[in-house]
């Protein structure tokens, strides 16, 4: 087979198995985290950013945000919580925004976008692809190693 006028190699079995099964270890924390959802956080408040840690990483990954706010809930004033759930980290001090906590628990918050149906969804059929292309790979290495050692 060529590509360009190279002749490609084929990739190893054992690259194929190691590269199948940490998209099944991958695709399992997807399909774990998906049905956990949002869903009993009912409740809402409007919070305040009080603070927002930056936390720096190794390039090219982006710095870790950690988003602290303060909110009035059933009664009491929370202060400095973190912030969780999808795009928390894009808030900065001083926003204004609504979170959402389950009733009786007004402690932790999340953002109001985690609690959409559609999200946990999206990462469940995600999840479920990436097992099917993890099991896929990791197959086709085995059969590759199983032949080649004939």
């Amino acid at each position: 087979m060529t590509w360009l006028g190279k002749r490609r190699r084929p990739v190893s079995p054992s690259r194929l198995i190691v590269i199948g099964a940490s998209a099944v270890v991958l695709a399992c924390m997807l399909l774990y985290e998906s049905p956990t959802g949002y869903s009993d956080y009912t409740e809402r408040a409007h919070a305040t950013v009080v603070d927002r840690v930056t936390s720096p990483r190794k390039h090219p990954a982006p710095d870790h945000v950690t988003v602290f706010v303060t909110y009035q809930a059933e009664g009491q004033e929370h202060r400095r919580v973190q912030l969780g759930g999808i795009a928390a980290g894009a808030y900065d001090e001083g926003d204004n925004l609504t979170v959402a906590y389950a009733p009786g628990r007004p402690s932790p918050v999340i953002t109001l976008s985690s609690t959409r149906r559609r999200v946990h969804r999206m990462q469940f059929s995600a999840g479920l692809a990436l097992l099917v292309v993890g099991a896929g790979s990791a197959a086709r290495g085995l059969t590759r190693l199983r032949h080649r050692s004939r």
